[in-house]
């Protein structure tokens, strides 16, 4: 069944990558599957096809049929600043102001891997923190300047070199995830991309500001910009762009062929993608 869905997800990006590459001759047939009825400040997708959306209080997990399946609340561990579906069955949510840690199951219901209070870690100040391989995570602590990860237990496995050691612009980073292939994808909305291996090497920097969200797809990155979805291959840097069907979006979430929007009121629509001649 994996090998099978593997091979699914292969054909279906090699069709991305060719269709967002021949933008100038193609175009992308955008079918809206239904929006929600929730405003919402943070947006993601699985793996498995689900639509996830937060207000910042509360998630809210739908299918692609826009029924909403799940609702978690937690108004005592503060305001929800990142959600990371990369495990659908361990779903990570982080809550900055309180440095609160929480696992999810597919249900959003609370689980006792390793969640609790970042303070406990031995970190100084944890700004960021993203799901990773093996039900681990990594945190990007500020005045460290650097990536550390802890396993399924909590235990630290890795450390990359400070920031300072990599640039002399101070940075700020905004947002983080990891691919599953394995690459660390960190953003400073000033000096780009940085990234890492998935033992916190550093490998490169790719020198894009201005950017306040992207996803991860395989080995691409992806952003909205300007109406525009720009996927960003991590291996060859070749850079692509297909217009979007509405002109207000400003944060897109990807999986598979489909495509979440949050545009600049709130608003959530999901949409089913196929290429056109």
């Amino acid at each position: 069944m994996t090998h099978h869905r593997n091979h699914i997800v292969c054909s279906f990006l090699l069709t991305l990558l060719y269709f967002i590459g021949y933008t100038q001759n193609k175009n992308l047939d955008f079918q809206l599957l239904f929006s929600c009825k929730e405003k919402a400040e943070l947006i993601n997708c699985d793996k498995l096809g689900y639509i996830y959306l937060s207000n910042g209080t509360n998630i809210y997990k739908y299918n692609q049929k826009g029924e909403q399946l799940c609702l978690y609340s937690n108004l005592k561990k503060g305001k929800i600043s990142n959600i990371d579906t990369y495990n659908p069955m361990k779903i990570l949510v982080f809550s900055k102001d309180f440095l609160q840690l929480t696992f999810l199951d597919n249900y959003l219901s609370p689980l006792n891997f390793i969640s609790g209070n970042l303070a406990d870690y031995n970190l100084y100040q944890p700004t960021l923190i993203c799901a990773s391989h093996d039900n681990g995570f990594w945190v990007y602590d500020d005045v460290a300047e650097q990536l550390f990860r802890f396993d399924y237990q909590g235990k630290p496995t890795n450390e990359s070199i400070s920031f300072s050691q990599i640039t002399t612009e101070k940075i700020i980073p905004i947002q983080m995830k990891e691919s599953e292939s394995g690459y660390i994808i960190v953003n400073d909305s000033n000096s780009g991309f940085f990234i890492f291996d998935q033992f916190g090497t550093y490998i490169k920097q790719l020198p894009i500001p201005k950017i306040e969200h992207f996803d991860i797809y395989s080995d691409l990155i992806v952003y909205c910009k300007e109406a525009q979805l720009v996927a960003l291959n991590l291996n060859t840097l070749n850079q692509q762009v297909v217009s979007l069907p509405q002109n207000d979006i400003h944060i897109v979430a990807i999986q598979d062929n489909i495509i979440v929007c949050l545009n600049t009121e709130g608003n959530v629509s999901v949409y089913l993608w196929t290429p056109t001649n």
